[in-house]
């Protein structure tokens, strides 16, 4: 198998093929290696070499480098690069576009095109998993997802099914060919589509259009002609019977949605996600709502009726959707951990021993201190449980994680292991044996991964937290007993379950959940209920309720979707703050992964619940005065006038990423429904856990100017306060 672009003169690599060879799941195409007077790397974006297989792009040098395009001066100065590897000053290398990792064997796997990786509102896509996803449908032959801007004409002429009415935005497509012969009432719809994908991959990695074609495009040579799909029409969007809206609020909303998400019309029943709406797009829908027809709905709520009609009926009778009994109900019943599940066996090992650790959430913010914490505070290997199309993709998504929160240089990669889970599946979406071999290995788990969105309700974010959480209950049972480190959240905690004292304490227990607003937290209480009831079966269990994680105390990296942080990234942008106070209790995230490693390792002290949380508020001046000193000149304004300029604002700029943020900004929702952090009722107390932190040598301390000041250092670097 030969491979090479003609740009290193045709052939660059060559792989010699076994008669008996055949690819495993999920492995891609043996390219081989160098041939004579070639050169291969596999580079990063800082265009510095890969670790052995972790996925770069393949950049080919050596005597076989063309000298460029003929007349095409910039085109040849992107793609042909000087050589920093080589000794000749004058060497240069090519940039192919295309992707590959190294061997164990010194030969190459070809892993794709890089431009078959996409950005859209914020999120990096990997077209390739969508698609593995859709292939693995029986009824699916052959399929490919592309990003479509709104507006793109294709061979079927004017794209009807936009997501936007901005021309220019990026949406992803789905075409795909059925199966040869495939009876008609076998063949899927895009609802039946849109819902396989939406019980396995996130939100934004959904298409919003699936186009059915009898065969795909194709060039001379073989290749899908990308140029020749067609734009997707009506039939391509996953909507329900159509029914014409009634009344003069349906009317006006279906024409609201319809300007917003180019569409050539809305039924009264179809779904605003559906239809390719996304969190970006229900501020200018929520806006245009309340100048059009004066009335006002929270965010969170309009997760709850994403209809023309059911929005139209909240309008009009001015009430909340009546599903919180229906929630609470449901709540319940999960919260039921199954009666016949048992400890097989004790722990093999003390706690402070552990030789093996499974790890959920390491490419998540907390998890990845985490992660750091284990390795500098264990001698354990790590097994992390990544959501990816293999271990590979998976090594790769944990790499930029700790790449962005600075910490890939504290990581040893030789004492971690990366394999291709989900949270939502059943087994974790492991194979039978990868689920066993682990329940036999591992020692201890640590629970820190979650899908996090403090907008959309229960029922979309159960699969992923709650019985997430359970088969990891069933796993820390199976064959022996596992240490069990669930990381939980304060916000599970309500003023009723002080039970008539002043202060919500580690002993507090959450008892009623049916006073939460919001999915993610509802199954936060769900599954600490859960991990409770295993506590009771046998299984050591610790729990650990983090508040406000602010950004790291040595150089401030953080996580950039947090509601606060949003929050302060539009008084930045806005250079005006509201005069009503918004300080939070922020506690360092290498302080509370610390913490929580070294109160899980003590034989005394784990099988407990901690608070991990500093002590005193960073208020809103503490706040507005390391803005000031990062060089932001702040205004301030009333409550209303700010408002006011924050709509404008994001009205104007709907891409902007505090935006999809900006639940806080509808406030007549009432205060269940805003996404700004409100003042608690009952303070939250952590004496305990800060009192044996600090006896085991972790201080949980309160933000400091510095730490505030690097963080808003670290915002500005990476983009997301403005420069």
């Amino acid at each position: 198998n030969a491979y090479g672009p003609t740009e290193g003169t045709v052939c660059a690599t060559m792989y010699h093929v076994p008669t008996d060879w055949m690819p495993a799941s999920g492995q891609g195409v043996p390219i081989g290696g160098p041939v004579a007077n070639a050169r291969i790397y596999i580079l990063d974006e800082q265009k510095q070499p890969v670790p052995m297989g972790v996925t770069g792009e393949i950049y080919i040098g050596g005597d076989g480098v063309a000298r460029g395009y003929l007349n095409r001066e910039d085109l040849t100065a992107e793609r042909f690069v000087r050589d920093p590897f080589s000794d000749d000053p004058d060497a240069r290398m090519y940039r192919s576009g295309d992707l590959g990792r190294w061997k164990a064997d010194g030969t190459i796997e070809y892993q794709g095109r890089n431009d078959f990786q996409v950005k859209i509102r914020g999120f990096r896509i990997e077209l390739g998993e969508i698609e593995a996803r859709l292939a693995g449908l029986p009824a699916v032959r052959e399929v490919l997802v592309v990003a479509r801007e709104a507006g793109q004409t294709g061979q079927g002429g004017e794209d009807a099914a936009g997501v936007s009415g901005a021309t220019g935005e990026k949406r992803l497509v789905a075409y795909w060919v059925a199966q040869p012969e495939l009876p008609e009432a076998e063949v899927p719809t895009a609802e039946v589509l849109r819902d396989h994908l939406k019980a396995e991959l996130p939100p934004y990695m959904v298409p919003s259009a699936f186009v059915k074609l009898d065969e795909m495009p194709l060039t001379p040579n073989g290749k899908v002609d990308r140029k020749a799909l067609p734009a997707p029409d009506a039939d391509a969007l996953a909507t329900h019977a159509y029914e014409a809206p009634q009344g003069p609020v349906e009317e006006a909303l279906a024409g609201i949605w319809q300007a917003l998400l180019g569409v050539e019309r809305v039924g009264r029943h179809d779904n605003f996600f559906d239809l390719g709406g996304h969190s970006l797009l229900i501020l200018q829908l929520l806006v245009n709502v309340q100048k059009q027809l004066g009335r006002e709905i929270g965010l969170r709520t309009f997760y709850r009726v994403p209809s023309v009609a059911a929005m139209a009926g909240l309008l009009q009778e001015g009430a909340r959707p009546d599903d919180s009994d229906s929630t609470w109900e449901q709540m319940q019943r999960d919260a039921e951990l199954d009666p016949g599940l048992a400890v097989e066996a004790p722990p093999v090992v003390e706690v402070y021993a552990v030789k093996q650790i499974l790890l959920t959430g390491a490419t998540g913010f907390l998890g990845a201190f985490v992660l750091r914490e284990l390795q500098r505070r264990t001698s354990a290997h790590v097994t992390c449980v990544v959501r990816a199309r293999d271990a590979g993709h998976g090594l790769q998504r944990l790499r930029d994680s700790l790449k962005r929160y600075v910490l890939e240089q504290d990581i040893d990669f030789d004492r971690l292991e990366v394999v291709a889970g989900d949270l939502s599946l059943p087994l974790l979406g492991l194979g039978e044996d990868v689920y066993e071999g682990l329940c036999e290995r591992m020692d201890a788990i640590y629970h820190c991964g979650a899908y996090v969105n403090h907008l959309m309700p229960y029922e979309q974010m159960q699969q992923a937290n709650v019985e997430g959480t359970r088969e990891l209950i069933r796993m820390a049972a199976r064959h022996h007993a596992k240490y069990l480190n669930f990381v939980s959240t304060t916000s599970v905690l309500t003023p009723e379950d002080a039970a008539g004292q002043d202060m919500l304490g580690e002993s507090s227990l959450p008892r009623h959940g049916e006073h939460l607003h919001g999915g993610y937290v509802q199954t936060k209480w769900v599954s600490e209920r859960l991990v409770e009831q295993a506590r009771e079966r046998g299984i050591p269990v610790s729990i650990h309720r983090a508040g406000r994680i602010s950004g790291d105390s040595e150089h401030g990296a953080c996580q950039l979707d947090d509601s606060f942080w949003g929050v302060v990234r539009a008084i930045a942008v806005l250079e005006a703050a509201p005069e009503r106070e918004f300080g939070e209790t922020l506690t360092a995230v290498d302080q509370i992964a610390a913490a929580i490693v070294v109160l899980s390792q003590s034989a005394v002290l784990c099988n407990r619940t901690w608070h991990p949380v500093a002590l005193g508020v960073s208020d809103r001046a503490a706040i507005l005065a390391a803005l000031r000193r990062g060089g932001y000149t702040i205004r301030e304004l009333s409550d209303q006038a700010w408002r006011e300029e924050a709509l404008r604002f994001f009205e104007a700029h709907p891409d902007d990423p505090s935006a999809r943020l900006g639940a806080f900004l509808f406030e007549s929702a009432g205060p269940e429904q805003q996404d700004a952090p409100v003042p608690e009722a009952v303070p939250v107390r952590s004496v305990v856990t800060r009192d044996a932190a600090q006896a085991l040598g972790v201080e949980l301390l309160p933000a400091s100017v510095d730490m505030l000041d690097r963080s808003v250092s670290y915002f500005k670097a990476v983009g997301f306060l403005p420069a």
